[in-house]
């Protein structure tokens, strides 16, 4: 119970915390009574489907009492797909973007699989948590002899596999997606 206390919760798009007395409480610390029959609802809330004043106000909710998050729920960013990408399944505003090789080599280490079978790593692919494949190819490519000896890598396709179109994904699905590609494009 003590971790539960810790985090925002939601249900049918309302959102409650658990308080001292285990009880339940909205944003403005008012008794919160679950809908009849929603416990199987309950989720943990992504900052996604909060808008900004709510983040903000349940932010200070938590100050307010000391409340420490374990992790960064409330504070996690929220990223939201390039207009142009949401009609297909390429992510063309990245693609022709030119990163530094060990951007690249942190991909490897958070759990991007090296697609390619010759000397030289030119895609990588990773089977998201909610469900399609995410893929990202390279040119000139890695290294497999000396990854730190390839240079400057240009993103040549980023591409997400078994969805009709980005748009279909939820918004906490894109946000997630585009956090997983952050570590390319974002300064060290």
């Amino acid at each position: 119970m003590h971790l539960a206390r810790r985090l925002v919760w939601s249900v049918d798009g309302a959102t409650f915390r658990v308080a001292e007395d285990r009880s339940f409480a909205d944003l403005d610390d008012a008794a919160f009574t679950l809908p009849s029959g929603a416990a199987s609802r309950v989720r943990l809330a992504h900052p996604a489907h909060l808008s900004e004043n709510d983040r903000l106000r349940w932010s200070e909710r938590f100050s307010d009492y000391r409340i420490l998050q374990p992790f960064p729920q409330l504070g996690r960013r929220v990223l939201a797909l390039h207009p142009g990408d949401r009609e297909g399944t390429r992510l063309a505003s990245l693609e022709g973007t030119r990163v530094p090789w060990h951007r690249v080599a942190k991909l490897l280490r958070q759990g991007f699989r090296d697609a390619s079978a010759d000397s030289v790593l030119h895609s990588l692919s990773l089977r998201l948590p909610f469900g399609p494949t995410l893929s990202i190819s390279l040119n000139p490519g890695l290294s497999r002899a000396d990854v730190s000896h390839s240079g400057e890598q240009t993103l040549a396709s980023v591409r997400v596999h078994g969805i009709a179109r980005l748009a279909d994904l939820d918004a906490v699905a894109q946000s997630e997606l585009l956090l997983t590609l952050a570590p390319l494009t974002e300064p060290d």
